[in-house]
């Protein structure tokens, strides 16, 4: 078996190189000779060919946008030079290369919903079975409910579900797997490469769908991470998980990752993490009304700072 190449980081050199070839060549005046200049960067060494890739991956999403909303995006007012579009994207393309970056897009599988909520917005519903259904912000919830069992797909976001009485079986299926409930309050979080668990009374049956056999129930007061393939230990949870019930965010030793998700949920754009302070842990009781004071706290505990591209896109670094 071969052994995995530990991941290095790109460096500035190759993302300011990679970034201004984009911007060249998707000018519309590249000329032959920048062509040829390109290919023979591009060849030169296995650095520039991975952050070309992470250029055309990052702008590849502003190609055809009209050109007052590329320069908003990235942060580029009208008027200013072609150099200040390089820089920009050059740290776009560094917060990629690192695993970090991907801009949010609406998947369309959203396009099913049966019950969704936008920004900054919650739901509650009754479904046809009597369980009764809430949704965080940014949720979405495809329902299918058969003569022979009751099937809730959580397409994006966090659910709370108290199930009503009924003889046909229910299943809540996420990404990495399905959530069997017996007699049941719980959540079910989408989070990137898992979803998070949740049991506040009865119990449920984690089921990965690359591994069948490995079945975990969860108990009352539990909470787990399902994965495709496995799922972790319980570990104990606390009620405030639902704190989002009442406006709020209650972070409780939280990856740091995880905090800029879920206010990444309260606002339009992207609140991203550099994977170097992402695991730092973050505790106390937030607002989730005012994102902006939540997000410039950060730098009273913790060794970060807080970079604003453009209103659409905030980014936590190191100080």
């Amino acid at each position: 078996m071969k052994s995995r190449t530990p991941y290095q980081p790109l460096s500035e050199t190759a993302l300011d190189q990679a970034a201004h070839w984009f911007v060249t060549l998707h000018a519309g005046d590249a000329s032959e000779q920048d062509q040829q200049h390109w290919r023979l960067w591009l060849e030169a060494s296995p650095e520039n060919a991975r952050a070309w890739a992470c250029a055309n991956g990052v702008g590849g999403h502003f190609k055809g946008l009209p050109v007052d909303l590329a320069r908003a995006t990235l942060g580029v007012p009208a008027g200013i030079g072609r150099r200040r579009a390089i820089k920009n994207l050059a740290v776009l393309i560094g917060v990629a290369g690192s695993g970090w970056f991907a801009l949010r897009e609406q998947p369309w599988q959203r396009w099913t919903a049966d019950y969704q909520t936008g920004l900054a917005e919650q739901g509650e519903w009754r479904l046809a079975d009597g369980s009764l259904l809430n949704l965080n912000s940014s949720s979405a919830v495809r329902v299918e409910f058969s003569q022979a069992e009751r099937i809730l797909h959580l397409l994006d976001g966090e659910l709370l579900l108290e199930t009503g009485y009924d003889p046909r079986p229910l299943r809540v299926i996420t990404a990495e797997g399905s959530v069997r409930p017996i007699g049941t309050r719980f959540s079910v979080t989408q989070q990137a490469g898992h979803s998070r668990v949740a049991v506040f009374s009865g119990r449920v049956e984690l089921t990965p769908s690359a591994a069948p056999s490995s079945r975990r129930q969860l108990d009352s007061g539990q909470v787990s991470r399902l994965y495709r393939a496995s799922s972790d230990t319980p570990m104990p949870a606390s009620d405030d998980l639902l704190a989002w019930l009442h406006g709020m965010l209650i972070a409780d030793d939280m990856p740091l990752s995880e905090f800029a998700s879920a206010f990444e949920r309260q606002r339009r754009g992207r609140v991203t993490c550099a994977a170097a302070v992402a695991d730092l842990r973050i505790s106390g009781a937030f607002p989730l009304n005012d994102s902006d004071r939540a997000l410039d706290s950060l730098t009273a505990n913790l060794p970060v700072r807080i970079r604003r591209f453009t209103r659409y896109w905030v980014h936590i670094e190191p100080r």
